[in-house]
C-alpha cells in the first residue's frame, strides 16, 4: 500500500494528524522529497490551508505551489511550514549497524 492510500480515508478525507505524522516519519526515513511535500500538504489541508498560509505570512497559492507536485520548497519555507503545523522534528543518530542495513537495502 502506498503512502497516499494510507493517508486517505474513504471519501478522500485525510486521516488524522497522527496518521499524517506517521506518513511523514516514513517519508523522512526514506528520504523521499516528493512524499515529504505531499504529506506536509495533506496535513496543511487538514488543518486549513488558509489558516496555515496566514501563519506563514504567505498566500494559499504560493503554499500549494511550493509543496505541490512540481514544488521545490526552500529549507526556510519547509521549516516555517513545520512550525505553522506545530510539528517538532527530532534528530536521532542512527547506530552504525542501522546505517549499514539501510545502505544494503537501497
Amino acid at each position: 500500500m502506498d503512502f497516499q492510500a494510507r493517508r486517505e480515508a474513504p471519501g478522500g478525507q485525510t486521516t488524522s494528524r497522527r496518521g499524517n505524522l506517521k506518513a511523514l516519519k516514513l517519508a523522512l526515513r526514506h528520504r523521499d522529497r516528493s512524499e515529504i511535500c505531499q504529506v506536509l500538504l495533506a496535513e496543511t489541508r487538514r488543518q486549513g490551508i488558509m489558516r496555515v498560509a496566514k501563519l506563514m505570512h504567505t498566500t494559499r497559492g504560493s503554499l500549494s505551489a511550493s509543496f505541490g507536485p512540481d514544488g521545490n520548497p526552500t529549507l526556510e519555507r519547509l521549516l516555517t511550514l513545520i512550525d505553522a503545523l506545530d510539528v517538532d522534528l527530532a534528530l536521532v543518530e542512527q547506530s552504525h549497524r542501522a546505517r549499514q542495513a539501510e545502505g544494503k537495502s537501497q
